[in-house]
C-alpha cells in the first residue's frame, strides 16, 4: 500500500554523555537499533512510494541544541531480480518545542511491484533501521526560585530548617458512586532548597530554589512546615501566600526554562486582598 505514514518509536538504549565546561553544554551520543512491537516499521507492494516520516523518541530532554549530527541506515538498497527498493532519505535531530525531548526523524521510503492479478507482487519491508546520533545540547537547568518573607515576631527562625518546598500537582478523582465527595492526591514532582533565612529590619527573607522541575507540566510550588517551625512558632503562626497573588500552576518549557521570583509572604505581614 503507497502513501505517506507517520510513526513514532522509543529508544532504548541511554546515551553516552560527555560534559563540556566551556560553554556550559554536554555532548550526547546515541546509538541503536529501532523497531517496533509488530517488527515491521514500513512495507509496500506495488509501484508507487510508499514514505513514513519516523520520529525516534530519545528519552532525554534539553533546552536548546547547539550542534547535532545523525545517521539513520540502511540509505538505500535495490535489486535486479523485481523492481523494488527500500530507501533512508533523511535524518535530523529536533527539540520537542513542548516537552524539550530530543527527537530523530527519519524519512524512509519503500517501493515495491505489482506484477498483475495472476504473476502477485513483489512486496518490500522496513524492519528495523540503526541509527545514531552526536547532539550538543545546553544544559541550563530548568528551575523554580523565589523568596520567602515573615516577620521576625511570627516565627524566629531558630533550628533552621523549619520550612519545606516542593513543586507538584493535584491528581482529583470524582466521587464514586453512592458517595458524596471525590478526593484530591498531591504528586511532587520536584523538591526545593531553602537558604539560611537573613533577618533585615524586624523580617526574615530565605531565597528557595526547586531544581528538575519538568518541562510541559503545569506545577504549583507548595510550603510545607517542618517540626522545628511548630517548636519556634507562637500559637497562630502564620501561613504563606503567593505574593502578588500569583495563584497560577507554571509550566515550564524549553523556551522559557526557569521562572524566577515565584515569591511568597507571611499571611501576617499584609493580609491577602
Amino acid at each position: 500500500m503507497s502513501g505517506t505514514f507517520q510513526v513514532s518509536l522509543r529508544a532504548t538504549a541511554a546515551p553516552v554523555v560527555v560534559g563540556i565546561t566551556n560553554p556550559p553544554s554536554q555532548l550526547l551520543l546515541f546509538a541503536g537499533i529501532a523497531t517496533n512491537s509488530k517488527g515491521q516499521i514500513l512495507g509496500n507492494c506495488d509501484e508507487d512510494t510508499s514514505r513514513m516520516t519516523l520520529t525516534l523518541h530519545l528519552n532525554r530532554t534539553a533546552t536548546r541544541i547547539l550542534q547535532h549530527s545523525s545517521t539513520a541506515a540502511l540509505a538505500s538498497i535495490n535489486s535486479d531480480e523485481g523492481e523494488w527498493q527500500v530507501a533512508v532519505d533523511a535524518s535530523e535531530v529536533r527539540l520537542d518545542p513542548a516537552t524539550g525531548e530530543l527527537l530523530l526523524v527519519v524519512e524512509l521510503a519503500a517501493t515495491g511491484e505489482s506484477m498483475g492479478f495472476l504473476d502477485g507482487a513483489t512486496c518490500v519491508y522496513i524492519d528495523r533501521i540503526s541509527y545514531t546520533a552526536h547532539v550538543l545540547v545546553d544544559i541550563q537547568a530548568p528551575l523554580i526560585a523565589g523568596t520567602v518573607r515573615w516577620r521576625a515576631s511570627d516565627f524566629a527562625a531558630h533550628g533552621w530548617p523549619a520550612l519545606a518546598v516542593v513543586a507538584g500537582y493535584w491528581i482529583t478523582t470524582p466521587a464514586s458512586p453512592g458517595s458524596l465527595f471525590g478526593t484530591s492526591t498531591w504528586v511532587v514532582v520536584a523538591t526545593g532548597i531553602l537558604d539560611q533565612p537573613i533577618l533585615t529590619d524586624g523580617t526574615y527573607s530565605a531565597d528557595y530554589v526547586i531544581q528538575g522541575v519538568p518541562f510541559g507540566r503545569p506545577v504549583q510550588v507548595l510550603l510545607t512546615s517542618l517540626p522545628n517551625f511548630f517548636a519556634s512558632a507562637p500559637s497562630g503562626a502564620p501561613g504563606f501566600w503567593r505574593e502578588h497573588n500569583m495563584l497560577d500552576p507554571i509550566m515550564l518549557t524549553p523556551g522559557q526554562p526557569q521562572q524566577l521570583n515565584v515569591d511568597f509572604i507571611a499571611r501576617t505581614i499584609f493580609p491577602p486582598r
